[in-house]
């Protein structure tokens, strides 16, 4: 059983009606059967499109990871999960450190597409007395494009590697959102998932 995060639309959504964003889409295979469940945000409330009950505690951590800022998640009509509010705070894009490279030209056009920036919510850290992003880059990226200077932020956990990455970032002199490169979809893949693959399989032969 593995959650996939559906971001390239490959499979057939089951509640194509809803105004879902592709982010908020995830999937399970499970035994050759393709299990979709889509998050409908509303405010900070998820409501949970899925014609299962299986695997909904999984699917909901996997999200969270993505979006923390959700506190209640609806199914079926009925709270099946909640947890305590973030506290939100408002910074300028110009402060925060990114902690990948490269922004995706596939992704970065999906979001164009519905973006709403009052919905925009960034997991950070504060690490070493600056803010590092830890999910959301293409979204800032996005509403940089727009002339936003000002975004939503809540503080999140982060694993160790983030330090690494945001040490790589900066000596690719990745010092805001606005330098990082917008790569075609199969030079993301080379330069951004190969470069994490790598980077991964390294740290376990450690």
């Amino acid at each position: 059983m593995k959650v996939i995060r559906d971001i390239e639309s490959k499979y057939k959504h089951l509640f194509k009606e809803s105004t879902l964003a592709l982010n908020n889409a995830f999937m399970i295979l499970d035994d050759e059967e393709i299990l979709t469940y889509e998050f409908e945000i509303i405010g900070f409330k998820a409501i949970i499109h899925a014609n299962t009950y299986k695997y909904l505690e999984e699917v909901i951590e996997e999200f969270r990871f993505f979006n923390g800022v959700i506190s209640e998640y609806e199914y079926d009509g009925r709270i099946i999960k909640s947890y305590l509010p973030k506290n939100i705070i408002r910074l300028p894009i110009s402060i925060l450190q990114p902690s990948q490279f490269y922004i995706s030209e596939q992704k970065l056009a999906n979001i164009n597409s519905y973006l709403d920036e009052e919905d925009i919510y960034i997991p950070v850290a504060l690490i070493d007395d600056e803010y590092v992003i830890l999910d959301g880059h293409t979204r800032i990226y996005s509403m940089l494009q727009n002339y936003s200077r000002m975004v939503n932020c809540y503080l999140d956990e982060y694993d160790p590697f983030i330090k690494d990455f945001v040490y790589l970032a900066k000596e690719q002199n990745i010092t805001t959102v606005k330098n990082m490169k917008v790569l075609s979809a199969e030079q993301y893949k080379v330069l951004w998932h190969d470069f994490c693959d790598m980077f991964f399989k390294m740290r376990e032969n450690i």
